[in-house]
């Protein structure tokens, strides 16, 4: 059973996010539906309808309002949210339903574009979450398979003929959004596997330079106390060119653990005065 809600729960905040963020546009969107619908079918039926889509999203954006801090949510934050699709889905899905059973051609076959229209949007909560697109997908795919079952008006041939298309639709949409979630898991991955490499990385170069410069402050520390004392120009000569090579070697590896720091956001920067004319 936690197996079976680690998976329900899976990417379910990201498609929450996702939604909160296409609702107003949703919203638009249903008031000139309502508006094209009403040239079709009666006020009585396209008002009611209009009110109920805007009343459902308005609740979406009101369950998808605890996902927005980023915080680990409650199963209750969680179950309403999922309650709150599938009223919305299936608040949209009227309107096609009602297209459809007015027996009218034209606009059965708005209805059956919707439908498909929706399971189409469905699609971009694939590789977000599972639960989402089954309430939002499954739902238009049931009714796009229902409706010509329910209301009829085809002959035996074209009864075969649509829910054999239909069927093609469907099963299109389900490989479609198989194939997309697995694209984004195998991405997903792949990322995963980067970033733990380059944490790696990072950490061997910071152990490395760290490990390093203790020898070199030895071997620096060394030549400068050899420059002290008596030497010949040549000595001296080879031990100045000593000190700078450790200089440099020095800020190699100094430079290679500010690089470490920075990737793990541990970099202090420090606040000193300075002369730019002397550095330029």
């Amino acid at each position: 059973m936690p197996l079976r809600l680690s998976g329900l729960w899976a990417g379910l905040e990201a498609a929450a996010v996702d939604e909160r963020r296409s609702t107003p546009i949703r919203m638009v969107t249903a008031v000139a539906a309502g508006l094209l619908l009403s040239l079709a079918l009666t006020p009585r039926l396209v008002l009611p309808w209009t009110l109920a889509v805007l009343a459902c999203e308005t609740w979406t954006l009101f369950t998808t309002r605890p996902y927005l801090s980023g915080a680990p949510v409650s199963r209750r934050t969680r179950v309403r949210y999922l309650v709150s699709c599938a009223f919305t889905t299936w608040s949209w899905n009227i309107a096609p339903i009602l297209c459809w059973a007015s027996g009218d051609p034209g606009l059965r076959v708005i209805a059956a574009i919707t439908l498909t229209g929706f399971m189409i949007h469905a699609q971009g909560f694939a590789f977000r979450s599972r639960a989402v697109l089954l309430l939002n997908g499954g739902s238009s795919a049931l009714n796009l398979i229902l409706l010509p079952l329910v209301f009829g008006g085809f002959d035996p041939v074209q009864q075969v003929m649509a829910f054999g298309a239909i069927a093609l639709v469907v099963f299109y949409a389900a490989v479609s959004a198989k194939m997309s979630r697995d694209t984004t898991e195998a991405l997903d991955a792949a990322r995963r596997e980067a970033e733990a490499a380059s944490q790696a990385k990072s950490a061997f170069l910071a152990m490395m330079s760290h490990e390093l410069r203790t020898p070199m402050n030895g071997v620096l520390g060394m030549a400068h106390a050899l420059k002290a004392s008596r030497l010949t120009g040549r000595q001296a000569e080879q031990v100045g060119m000593l000190i700078r090579s450790g200089d440099g070697l020095m800020a190699i590896l100094n430079d290679i653990l500010d690089i470490s720091k920075i990737e793990s956001g541990r970099l202090e920067l420090e606040t000193a005065p300075f002369d730019l004319v002397e550095l330029g």
